[in-house]
């Protein structure tokens, strides 16, 4: 029986910046106390410059993804459905495994709603 392929394009997501966004403040405000003077403004200066390229990384990022059966082809290597996959509210945790073991976090944003049930799907079904 022949498996039939499914091209699935990742594109960025609202859910990984505000994620993003979130953890930069939330390591900001343990340091609030701990620095005084220069210190704090070179740190709020790295922090802010850290979040900045990690917001324009995120949001110029876009993957595409190829489903085959239960194997997925990604970044040119073809991927197994790993046991440690699972499927959240809102959102994807694909234990792929091949070569080397790869995770990727999938927000259910970033995904055309067909493809996000399709992967919920081969999780669920493996």
């Amino acid at each position: 029986m022949p498996t039939t392929k499914h091209k699935i394009v990742v594109g960025p997501s609202r859910w990984h910046q505000i994620l993003l966004l979130v953890g930069h403040l939330l390591l900001c405000w343990p340091m609030w106390s701990l620095l005084h003077g220069a210190y704090w403004l070179w740190f709020v200066l790295a922090l802010g410059i850290s979040l900045a390229v990690s917001l324009y990384q995120a949001h110029h990022r876009q993957l595409w993804l190829e489903l085959s059966g239960q194997e997925l082809h990604y970044q040119g290597q073809w991927y197994r459905l790993g046991l440690g996959s699972r499927v959240g509210p809102g959102f994807l945790w694909l234990d792929l495994e091949g070569e080397q073991v790869i995770r990727l976090w999938i927000f259910a944003d970033s995904l055309a709603p067909a493809d996000f049930r399709l992967l919920a799907r081969q999780v669920n079904l493996r």
